[in-house]
């Protein structure tokens, strides 16, 4: 949010024209004739309500153990396979997801209190918590895909379909055509002489 209110800034200080914050309307930027200066509308994030919280919650708790436990599903393979370099990259992973699992609960249980009590305050910290985790399982899980290859969360096998496009020359590819021989002319370089 900063880093965007930054380049507003700096685009209008820099560029000289209006800028437009990305507030989802088509509200352009007012000038204010009195003062001299431009009004920049900024879109603020929504603030969730403790039902929609504890909602995000659930879904970020099945999204880590689900991370989790594939994660443990891939390791286990990869030591089935005796893949060194694999388990070696995975074996931090995996026990960074599942604490991280056990720190998104401990954190539901005391955000479930909170809201119980009714401390907006302690609430909304242990829900920025719980989505500072969910932030670093989706990077710990993006950097074990890449270690292993492929999509560790993928939903199901891919299907590929091909077509070809109509006017497409259907030439043989295994017998190309045979490339003429060019007759390439030398011709001798300048003579040269000393200074």
């Amino acid at each position: 949010m900063k880093r965007r209110i930054f380049a507003i800034l700096l685009c209008s200080l820099v560029g000289g024209g209006l800028a437009l914050g990305q507030s989802g309307t088509d509200t352009p930027a007012t000038p204010d004739p009195d003062a001299g200066q431009l009004e920049i509308p900024v879109a603020a994030e929504k603030v969730l309500t403790p039902e929609e919280q504890a909602e995000e919650i659930e879904r970020i708790q099945e999204y880590v153990h689900g991370a989790a436990a594939a994660l443990a599903v891939e390791l286990a393979q990869a030591r089935k396979d005796d893949d060194v370099m694999l388990v070696t990259c995975l074996e931090e992973k995996a026990k960074q997801a599942q604490v991280a699992g056990e720190i998104v609960d401990a954190h539901a249980t005391v955000h479930a209190e909170a809201m119980a009590s009714g401390n907006a305050s302690s609430r909304d910290h242990e829900f920025t918590l719980i989505a500072v985790v969910r932030t670093r399982i989706e990077n710990l899980v993006r950097d074990a895909e890449a270690c292993a290859g492929k999509d560790l969360l993928s939903t199901g096998p891919t299907r590929v379909s091909s077509s070809v496009a109509p006017g497409t020359p259907q030439d043989d590819a295994t017998n190309p055509s045979p490339v003429p021989d060019l007759q390439i002319p030398f011709i001798t370089p300048p003579a040269t002489g000393a200074f």
